[in-house]
């Protein structure tokens, strides 16, 4: 890394971006990270006590590159110009190369900016050789010990192989792998994980400690079938064949590994005159040597399972899925890759809710994405509702099926519980909400922990649908104690019922967020801990205001709705929240929304207190 002016920066690069692309530029953050340079990342450097409006300049003054992550989204939001502006007046005339426009998606770059080396990223959304050649340059502009690559054909050619960035056609397995399971015809999207998959368990060389990546995620994501694509895409470059294992019954492992030795599969020699353990010893003999083979432990919930199964050398690769957040240390403690498996993007899940439908005109396309955003993205419950639709496409328009969506509890839709009886390729549940129970009913609410964890995963019904801060948590619970919240929200990552963002706050998928509605943690009544959480965020406030720094952050997007809630619920608590949204718009300027939210506080104190 070529370290000019290293007293002076803190940071490699500034990463200026509008939310819509948050994900693309999360995953950018992350590769260039990987490769050694420090990124200044508002997700990673903000926090929510400070005050963000002078750690972006600092942040821009600290970092060696300011980089704009340009799209139509970007050129429209005030903040992004904001930052845009204090780049522009560290480097007017751009005689430091500072500025550096990275083209997400094709706009009008402004005159400011538009003579300053651009990089044109717009082109690498469905290539990911282009997106490996642009991201060298970018490498390579921050850092100019680098070589600067200029030629698409000559760095295909020296750059790698071509095979690991395009994903190959389906195709069986080899002769003796043992894959219960077809490949699914409505497999969509996650072509970035699929290459992620194989870049971490290329067939090839010994290791010392196996080569293992697991796929996490909440129930109905798609790991399984994740699992199931890769072995029928990247199968046939495991020669010694591909070994998929159900993991969730422990005692049945064995039984599983034993068949692995049948002459429709390795063929080993003595198979069915031995007794099992031995027969296990030998199968897994084979796994420790020279070929290269795949074994796949699908649906692992105790990563004991993990320890004494996985081979501990040789040329056998391990792909796990489980519920187990990817953030457990447990992963990584044992070396073991993580793959965070995401709601599907929008064009994907739009492709698999309307599979069925032959042409889609403007208003379907409005209407299909509406139902996209209330099913969350999840590939589950789009599965079946674009089954659902499929099958009666010529009886349930989407206009009436978006309307039925609304007339009740989204969980509660037949689509999603029972209207489609077939399995699922992987023999899994067709049903969201039992699939949502069957992790849930692991709870032990006689345990400690495990009671906390329900009050927990309770409470998280009454935040906003974004990331929540464990202060936040804390307050509502009415407990100091960190290391018990702590281990409370682990076991809920455990039984993937929640997952952890970069900065460690508590995510929440929206069909779960209904699912705890219906789930009251024992000896918790909704209404009593919804005002428990109004509370905690009215003194929350306070403090922020106090602090003479005042930023919210994503919180004020939980102070609305939980405004919002209270006054639906005709709480004492709604004027008060209010009242602080007004005071909190008023301290950063927003004189408008302030007075909105002052005059609906009067008008609800007003109806309360006469």
């Amino acid at each position: 890394m070529e370290t000019s002016k290293t007293n002076e920066y803190t940071h490699d690069v500034f990463l200026s971006y509008n939310s819509a692309q948050r994900d693309w530029t999360r995953n950018l953050v992350q590769r260039l990270s990987k490769e050694g340079f420090k990124v200044w990342f508002d997700e990673r450097e903000l926090k929510p006590t400070e005050s963000f409006i002078p750690e972006l300049a600092k942040g821009v003054e600290k970092s060696k590159k300011v980089a704009l992550i340009v799209s139509p989204e970007y050129l429209n939001a005030n903040w992004t110009i904001y930052e845009m502006n204090i780049a522009i007046a560290r480097d007017p005339s751009g005689r430091d190369d500072l500025i550096m426009p990275i083209i997400h998606t094709k706009c009008e770059i402004p005159s400011e900016v538009k003579t300053r080396q651009c990089l044109d990223f717009s082109d690498t959304h469905n290539d990911s050789l282009m997106y490996e050649f642009r991201l060298a340059q970018l490498m390579a502009v921050i850092d100019t010990s680098r070589e600067y690559p200029k030629d698409f054909d000559d760095f295909r050619q020296k750059g790698a192989d071509v095979r690991d960035y395009e994903i190959p056609p389906r195709s069986n397995p080899p002769q003796g792998s043992v894959m219960p399971y077809p490949f699914n015809k409505n497999f969509v999207g996650r072509e970035d994980e699929l290459k992620w998959l194989y870049e971490k368990l290329k067939a090839g060389a010994d290791v010392s400690l196996g080569q293992t990546a697991v796929a996490t995620g909440l129930g109905g994501i798609g790991k399984s079938q994740l699992a199931v694509e890769f072995a029928y895409r990247y199968g046939s470059r495991y020669d010694g064949g591909v070994y998929w294992l159900d993991m969730s019954d422990p005692e049945g492992i064995a039984n599983q590994i034993a068949q692995f030795a049948a002459p429709h599969a390795m063929n080993i020699q003595g198979y069915g005159q031995m007794p099992q353990d031995q027969i296990v010893q030998m199968v897994m003999k084979e796994w420790q040597g020279t070929k290269n083979r795949l074994l796949i432990f699908d649906n692992v919930e105790d990563m004991s399972v993990v320890d004494k199964w996985k081979p501990k050398y040789g040329r056998t690769r391990v792909m796990i899925t489980s519920r187990i957040d990817s953030g457990d240390n447990r992963w990584s403690d044992r070396g073991i890759e993580t793959l965070p498996v995401n709601t599907l993007p929008r064009d994907k899940s739009l492709e698999l809710l309307c599979r069925g439908i032959k042409t889609l005109n403007d208003p379907d396309e409005k209407v299909a994405d509406e139902i996209c955003e209330l099913l969350g993205d999840l590939p589950l419950a789009l599965h079946l509702a674009g089954a659902y639709l499929g099958r009666y496409k010529n009886d349930v328009s989407l206009k009436e099926y978006l309307d039925e969506l609304k007339s009740q509890p989204v969980l509660t839709n037949p689509a999603l519980v029972d209207s489609i009886k077939d399995t699922s390729p992987t023999k899994h549940l067709q049903n969201v909400f039992a699939t949502f129970e069957t992790s849930y009913k692991r709870i032990n609410q006689d345990d400690d922990i495990d009671s906390l964890s329900a009050k927990v995963f309770h409470l998280t019904a009454h935040f906003a649908p974004v990331p929540i801060s464990r202060d936040l948590l804390l307050r509502s619970l009415k407990i100091k104690d960190k290391i018990k919240l702590t281990d409370a929200i682990n076991r809920l990552c455990e039984l993937g019922l929640v997952q952890i963002s970069e900065d460690g706050r508590v995510m929440v998928h929206r069909l779960l967020r209904e699912f705890v509605h219906t789930h009251p943690a024992k000896g918790q009544d909704f209404n009593e801990s919804a005002e428990d959480v109004a509370n905690a965020m009215d003194k929350y406030v306070y403090e922020v205001g106090s602090s003479g720094l005042p930023t919210l952050g994503v919180d004020l997007e939980h102070l609305r709705y939980i405004a919002g809630e209270a006054e639906k619920r005709d709480s004492k608590l709604a004027g008060v929240l209010n009242n602080d949204l007004g005071y909190y718009l008023d301290m950063i300027a927003d004189y408008n929304g302030a007075k909105e939210y002052y005059e609906r506080a009067l008008r609800i104190d007003e109806k309360t207190y006469g």
